[in-house]
């Protein structure tokens, strides 16, 4: 095959470059997501949350250490479904797995941890108010059984026999809630994990104490180690931490 002459002075052709739109279409969609997404599994309850009533679109708030519900709330529209978002950082709770067995497979024990750092706890013997956020620490008025609906619709949350209704008082009746974490912890964890926790053993639990400035003793160190025995090792790593915090402010 003979090439086209070229000669001087022709204007020589310009290819023109094909500019790829695809990385920045799937950058843009990526940011379009919503950062809270419903979770599908106990397994995911730990950590960052946010807890919605299932029959309304109000979030579950603290302020001092009263709970109640708030319509303060971000809404976005994705795919033909309204997603809530919270706006405060009192909309949002930490939940804190509990290593307890439990019979049922669709049952998780759990406590909630406020922007305060205090532990939403039960009192039945309150005049009102049975739900605050006013623990430092986890006793059993503080762990709640969070329990999976089988029609995937949401989860229920239940303390001796009774669960949590819409006004924030435990009921006989059980009501839905649907609950929220962040895209970036939707990940599936065998409920084994969950019962070992992050800190499987004791040099990961000393290096957490670390970041909070906990002086490491051989004390210490002999809690851990009776702690993991009884498989308590995630609730005595909080213990630590808020005795730690309460000694320096003395």
């Amino acid at each position: 095959m003979v090439s086209k002459l070229s000669f001087k002075g022709d204007n020589p052709k310009i290819k023109k470059k094909k500019i790829k739109t695809v990385g920045k279409k799937v950058k843009k969609e990526v940011e379009n997501l919503p950062i809270w997404v419903k979770a599908e599994h106990l397994s995911q309850l730990k950590g960052p949350l946010t807890i919605q009533l299932n029959e309304d679109k109000s979030l579950i708030s603290h302020e001092s250490s009263i709970l109640r519900f708030s319509k303060d709330l971000t809404f976005r529209r994705f795919q033909e479904e309204d997603v809530i978002e919270p706006n405060s950082i009192t909309q949002v709770f930490i939940g804190v797995t509990i290593p307890i067995e439990t019979k049922n497979k669709n049952e998780l024990k759990l406590a909630f941890k406020t922007s305060d750092d205090k532990y939403i706890g039960f009192y039945k013997d309150a005049d009102q108010n049975n739900l605050r956020c006013t623990s430092d620490t986890i006793s059993d008025s503080q762990i709640f059984t969070v329990s999976k609906i089988e029609d995937g619709t949401g989860f229920f949350i239940s303390k001796e026999g009774n669960y949590l209704g819409k006004d924030l008082n435990f009921v006989n009746e059980p009501i839905s809630f649907i609950i929220r974490i962040q895209r970036k912890n939707l990940q599936i964890v065998d409920k084994d994990s969950i019962k070992t926790s992050n800190y499987a053993n004791i040099e990961s639990a000393i290096t957490e104490l670390n970041k909070y400035n906990v002086s490491v003793t051989i004390e210490l160190k002999q809690r851990l180690r009776e702690a993991l025995k009884q498989g308590k090792l995630n609730e005595q790593i909080i213990i630590e931490k808020t005795s730690s915090k309460s000694d320096s402010r003395c």
